[in-house]
């Protein structure tokens, strides 16, 4: 199947969240996508082999990496990438979802317009999934790589992206604790054209426990 999709997602605390971020792949209209879950040194392990399980009973492709101690979002995705089978890699943070019909409007639109790299338009909602905004990309004032820079409101767990570029450009940066999608985005906005699908097909939850407000000092001055 040339239109393959992996999808990574890495997993260290709030595991409660997981649940949800999984039923959006199984519900997902396109079905030619893995799962891979990659545990960065939590010890629920047990709990997420559960949830994994359960999924499997419902024909989802999906499978569990196991590392031992933490060592952050960026080594965990580089692992996740590395051990995947699709054409396109697609990141899913454990605490947000996609919409059943956004692997299926973006491969469509990425095999209309034969690009490389797509993003998309998504909601910020609350713990209850009610929608608090939405963040469009129709009227974008910038090119991609100063828009990331002046608006700061891309968010890469929209995008599919052709799993050649990595070989191209590099995979994420294991220095970077709270910037690895920026640092990517950058250079990916360096060297490829950048196509917005005008969909909101992606759910960013806002909720206390993220790592995002966690670290948000330490990110400030990571950024």
């Amino acid at each position: 199947m040339d239109s393959f999709i992996s999808v990574i997602i890495p997993v260290y605390k709030n595991i409660d969240l997981l649940n949800d971020s999984l039923k959006s792949l199984s519900d997902q209209t396109y079905k030619f996508f893995e799962v891979i879950v990659v545990n960065d040194g939590s010890s629920e392990k047990k709990e997420k082999l559960k949830i994994i399980k359960n999924l499997k009973k419902k024909k989802l492709d999906i499978k569990l990496i196991n590392i031992k101690k933490n060592k952050g979002v960026s080594c965990a995705l580089n692992k996740g990438i590395n051990k995947s089978k699709g054409k396109y890699i697609s990141w899913l943070s454990h605490d947000d979802f996609f919409h059943p019909k956004k692997f299926e409007k973006q491969i469509n639109f990425m095999k209309k317009k034969k690009i490389d790299v797509c993003f998309t338009n998504f909601y910020l909602v609350n713990n209850q999934k009610k929608i608090l905004k939405k963040i469009n990309y129709k009227n974008i004032l910038f090119e991609p790589k100063k828009h990331i820079l002046i608006r700061d409101n891309i968010n890469f767990c929209t995008a599919i992206i052709n799993k050649k570029i990595f070989k191209k450009i590099g995979y994420f940066d294991l220095q970077k604790k709270h910037t690895q999608d920026y640092d990517l985005m950058i250079k990916i906005f360096r060297n490829y054209k950048i196509y917005f699908l005008n969909n909101n097909l992606f759910y960013s939850r806002v909720h206390k426990k993220q790592s995002s407000i966690i670290g948000k000092e330490a990110a400030n001055k990571e950024k």
